[in-house]
């Protein structure tokens, strides 16, 4: 089964399995306590927090204090060389760091069996090519981790190199599939959300995402995603070019209601998270039930409504499902 862990939004009209950073405020970790969803705990952001601040031994500490009864998973705490968030393109030979994420990955998943806890860790490792990628993730399979995962969020950031960090992604998640073989392993890939290429690497082998996305967007932006596309609209916009603007949704906050209702209540940053994050739900429903039993009468079913990019992004993929 396939899951996207979302950013913790309180006022959400659905519970949706939620990803929080070690560094989570303590009200959230109250809140978490009576959250009746799946949890994954991440490792924190390095370009964001005190390298004092976040240490292996202090990251796991913290994401003890936050498991409860639907923890999922935690993230080892990952490191890259330097604090360039371009690290993959301007230190791509750089392996100084691969080391530490392995035993930053080896420290944590120990420490977890000798205080009898059993809760998954995620080995997080931060190759920067597909090279990279079948040694370390090897290494890391070879010291027993069934739990795999990788920041990415990195390689997405930048438009000018978006399409080339896409293509890494794409092959760094078909390589750990095939190192993992058939075995009930998992594959998370922190940092991303995007709605276009969510069926993409479920499609490759990736288990689990997380992302800010849908929520984040929302708030901070005003924006409301179009279901079956994933285009993405201000609600300002939206309510100025209601007249001639197609739209078509039936999640539960817009089943049964006008468009011109709508697009009023899409003012309010709560409706606008609720119906992206239904959506967003509705797609991982796709991914598991149409998806990964055919990934390519999937894309011949929805390709007409993909963009450009999307269509060679499915095409990179589908050349790589066909070679296994």
């Amino acid at each position: 089964m396939f899951c996207t862990y979302y950013t913790y939004y309180k006022d959400a009209m659905i519970h949706v399995p939620v990803t929080i950073g070690y560094d989570c405020t303590p009200a959230i970790r109250t809140a978490l306590q009576a959250y009746p969803a799946a949890q994954f705990v991440h490792s924190g952001n390095w370009w964001a927090i005190d390298p004092a601040k976040r240490t292996r031994e202090v990251v796991l500490d913290r994401q003890l204090s936050l498991a409860n009864e639907h923890t999922a998973g935690f993230m080892s705490m990952n490191v890259q060389p330097g604090n360039d968030p371009m690290y993959w393109i301007n230190k791509e030979g750089d392996e100084s760091h691969m080391q530490a994420c392995l035993d930053n990955a080896m420290f944590a998943r120990d420490e977890l069996r000798s205080r009898s806890i059993d809760i998954p860790m995620y080995c997080a490792l931060q190759p920067s090519n597909l090279s990279m990628a079948e040694i370390w993730f090897q290494r890391a399979i070879d010291a027993g981790h069934q739990h795999l995962c990788m920041g990415v969020s990195e390689f997405l950031k930048s438009p000018r190199h978006r399409a080339e960090g896409i293509n890494r992604v794409l092959q760094i998640t078909d390589a750990v599939a095939r190192l993992q073989g058939k075995s009930h392993a998992s594959f998370h890939l922190s940092g991303l959300t995007s709605y276009s290429l969510l069926p993409v690497v479920a499609a490759l082998g990736a288990t689990s995402t997380d992302g800010s996305t849908p929520v984040q967007s929302a708030l901070a932006y005003g924006t409301v995603f179009f279901p079956g596309s994933g285009k993405g609209m201000r609600a300002s916009q939206m309510l100025e070019q209601q007249e001639t603007l197609d739209w078509s949704c039936t999640c539960n906050a817009c089943k049964g209601k006008d468009k011109a209702d709508i697009f009023r209540v899409f003012g309010d940053a709560r409706a606008r998270v609720n119906h992206n994050l239904l959506i967003w739900e509705e797609l991982v429903k796709q991914i598991n039930n149409d998806v990964l039993r055919d990934p390519a009468r999937w894309h011949e079913k929805n390709k007409k409504e993909m963009s450009p990019a999307s269509k060679k992004t499915w095409s990179l993929a589908l050349e790589l499902l066909a070679t296994r």
